[in-house]
């Protein structure tokens, strides 16, 4: 088997993903298994892509940066709003609307 390829046998988790996968239609979907494998795959793949930052190994051994894109997170507290059924559910630190 493949890294990413741990797919579960829950019928109901893999009916919801492909539900999810039809809307959403990504390009692949990668199964994580926890393993120390995985991890490396991963940070091989997040250092190639210049998602990773490799801090100093000597120092702080497996440890890297990473930064937010600024493109992709909520730049303006005030215009950022969680929106569900009822004030309460959002929490007393976020703003809330009605969806």
């Amino acid at each position: 088997m493949g890294i990413g390829d741990a797919k579960p046998t829950n019928k109901a988790v893999l009916d919801w993903v492909h539900e999810i996968a039809t809307l959403t239609q990504p390009e692949n979907v990668f199964w994580c298994d926890g393993s120390e494998r995985e991890n490396d795959f991963l940070i091989a793949e997040s250092l190639k892509q210049d998602v990773l930052i490799e801090l100093n190994q000597k120092k702080v051994p497996r440890s890297y940066l990473h930064r937010s894109n600024p493109n992709d997170v909520a730049r303006v507290e005030q215009f950022t709003f969680v929106c569900t059924p009822t004030k309460e559910e959002a929490g007393p630190t976020n703003n809330w609307s009605d969806p």
